[in-house]
């Protein structure tokens, strides 16, 4: 699998990416604007932290970013006052509880889990940065980590092989400064805002949003009759493959379902960005050639994967267990909160909501537009999208009236548009 296209779809308040392969979508990042980012899910962000509390039994410590839940450090990526490490590795005897402490994001928050922060990324700055977090004397962000933008271009883009696609000029313009810092070329290819407005936006005409809508539920249908179906706890995800009317060849039917399912699982694990342990359930396999082909199957649908995913075998009940690096956020806490039924966000709703303005703006400017929406949309269009908000007011001279509706399912937004 070579990703072909790399597509940005701007909208107000946030960027969307998308990476795409033979038509398939393999991956999506979000980057939100408003409200301001804390920088706690940015790999490479630098923040001044204070130790809040050593665990010794953990060998780590926990640390205030002044932002989001406190980062966690691990007793192998701490350093002493000196820049280096301790030899015996305990953590006590490089961080001390109080301290100001420069680290870097280097794995994402999890569930109710903070990020995984580090000094030894840092140890050519660090006592520059440990003079400026003297000087600042609280938890804040220091250095904010890459944008969304040069990320995807620094990971994924290749001249000769990787198209770049966006709706926006100001994202056309960053891609090309990013192309330019890294001393690399290549064509951007601009749609026209109003043929793109018509199509329901450029994530909708390239099929994205319909491979979001996928990610987000427990049930994927593979080709030829077969399903998977994700169950996402905090420790670990469970993988169930079923092979519903998928007959596959005689005596063979349980192997064919697995090596089918095999580019789905590894699609899906990006695409959801899903990370940590991970439990395959795949059909039984008596034969130990079967076994052996579905595992070399798997390995090489995975081997794409930039998180680097490693397979570490089946047990002898026929669970396939691998692990996954966590990078970023799932696409389901980005999207949906709680658990069980996991309802939308309401932010996500009000992104959503905006990007439908946006369109409903370029092929009707100057009109004047009522959203209805549940309290608790409205209050984030209210709230940390108000800036969102007027932006598109400002850019096609509409007028908006944002009303709460009691009642209203989180999902239900209506439009309406009114007299000037």
């Amino acid at each position: 699998m070579l990703i072909d296209t790399l597509l940005l779809e701007a909208s107000p308040g946030e960027l969307r990416g998308a990476l795409l392969a033979a038509g398939q979508v393999w991956q999506v990042e979000h980057e939100r604007r408003w409200p301001e980012p804390d920088g706690t899910e940015i790999a490479g962000a630098v923040f001044c932290g204070r130790v809040r509390r050593i665990d010794p039994g953990m060998n780590a410590a926990f640390v205030d970013l002044g932002a989001g839940a406190d980062g966690f450090l691990r007793a192998r990526d701490a350093l002493g006052s000196d820049g280096q490490r301790d030899r015996g590795g305990r953590i006590q005897r490089l961080v001390q509880e109080g301290a100001l402490v420069p680290v870097q994001i280097v794995g994402s928050a999890r569930g109710d889990k903070g990020p995984v922060v580090s000094m030894a990324a840092l140890r050519e700055d660090l006592a520059g940065l440990s003079q400026r977090c003297q000087a600042m004397a609280v938890p804040a962000l220091l250095t904010p980590g890459p944008d969304l933008v040069l990320r995807l271009l620094t990971t994924y883009y290749r001249p000769d092989s990787v198209r770049l696609v966006t709706n926006d000029r100001g994202v056309a313009k960053a891609l090309e400064a990013g192309l330019s810092a890294l001393g690399l070329s290549g064509d951007i290819a601009l749609e026209a805002p109003g043929d793109i407005a018509q199509a329901g936006g450029l994530f909708e005409s390239y099929g994205i949003e319909a491979a979001i809508t996928t990610a987000l539920d427990r049930r994927v249908a593979l080709p030829g009759g077969g399903r998977l179906i994700f169950d996402e706890a905090e420790a670990l995800t469970v993988i169930d493959v079923d092979s519903g009317r998928h007959a596959g060849r005689p005596g063979r039917g349980a192997c064919d379902v697995n090596v089918a399912a095999a580019p789905e699982i590894a699609r899906q694990l990006r695409l959801r960005n899903i990370g940590g342990v991970v439990v395959i359930d795949a059909l039984k396999l008596d034969r130990k050639a079967d076994r052996e082909v579905f595992l070399k199957a798997l390995q090489s649908a995975l081997v794409a994967d930039p998180a680097g995913v490693r397979v570490h075998g089946m047990t002898t009940l026929g669970l396939v267990e691998l692990t996954r690096p966590q990078r970023g956020t799932t696409l389901a806490a980005r999207l949906l909160e709680g658990r069980g039924e996991r309802p939308v966000r309401a932010d996500a709703v009000a992104y959503d909501a905006l990007r439908s303005l946006q369109r409903m703006a370029a092929m009707r400017p100057g009109a004047a537009v009522r959203l209805r929406a549940a309290a608790a949309v409205i209050a984030a269009l209210e709230g940390g999208l108000n800036k969102a908000v007027g932006a598109v007011e400002t850019a096609a001279g509409v007028r908006i009236t944002l009303t709460a509706e009691a009642g209203w399912p989180r999902g239900r937004v209506e439009f309406e548009e009114m007299a000037r």
